[in-house]
């Protein structure tokens, strides 16, 4: 019995320490390009870079957006799976305040949306004035005619901004050994001028901070 008991616990200490523990990663290495705080994690499986920045939305003001830049630098698969990314702040009571992260499919619903309704106008309004003269060929008046033509151009915007939104937010990839993906999701804004996002990868979790 005690030679099966040392046999499991040499089996198990050979698998991986994930498959037992989730590791909670909150210190980064921080530096700055431009102005622009990016923060940076690197252990034995992945290396993880991440910014934040405000940007103009689609039809609306401005909006967070966070960045991602990842590469698996093990040798075994790794999976960016985005549903796996929460975010929040600290409120002036010290509650941790739940902040929504926009799916891919959320957050192009969501700006093809906003496009529609404070968007460029898909027919464009004209008028036009003719002068009217009589037999002598004097301007006796003029007549307004008025006209609309459709210019498609809210259909268009829409058109740009989901293949914009389609090349730049970051959706689930599997990564193997080398592979790398990047991309950004949205963030609903903070009531605080410092919000966390939180990245789940492999049962690890991995902390940034941000300030607005």
């Amino acid at each position: 019995m005690k030679n099966v008991i040392m046999i499991t616990l040499y089996s198990l200490m050979l698998l991986p320490l994930s498959l037992f523990s989730q590791d909670m990663y909150n210190t980064p290495e921080i530096r700055y390009i431009n102005g622009v705080k990016v923060q940076n994690y690197v252990d034995d499986r992945v290396d993880i870079g991440s910014y934040s920045e405000q940007k103009s939305g689609y039809g609306l003001g401005k909006e967070t957006s966070v960045f991602f830049a990842i590469k698996n630098i093990g040798n075994l698969l790794v999976d960016i799976d985005p549903s796996k990314i929460t975010a929040y702040y600290i409120d002036k009571n010290k509650n941790e305040k739940p902040l929504k992260v926009y799916s891919y499919e959320a957050y192009l619903k969501k700006s093809k949306r906003n496009i529609l309704w404070f968007g460029p106008d898909n027919v464009e309004k004209a008028t036009a004035k003719t002068e009217v003269k009589n037999a002598s060929g004097q301007v006796i008046g003029t007549v307004e005619t008025k006209a609309e033509t459709y210019t498609g151009a809210n259909k268009d915007a829409q058109s740009d901004a989901e293949y914009d939104i389609s090349k730049s937010y970051l959706k689930r990839n599997t990564l193997d050994a080398g592979q790398a993906t990047k991309g950004i999701v949205v963030v609903q804004k903070a009531k605080e001028k410092v919000f966390y996002v939180k990245i789940e990868i492999d049962k690890n979790t991995y902390v940034f901070d941000y300030e607005l």
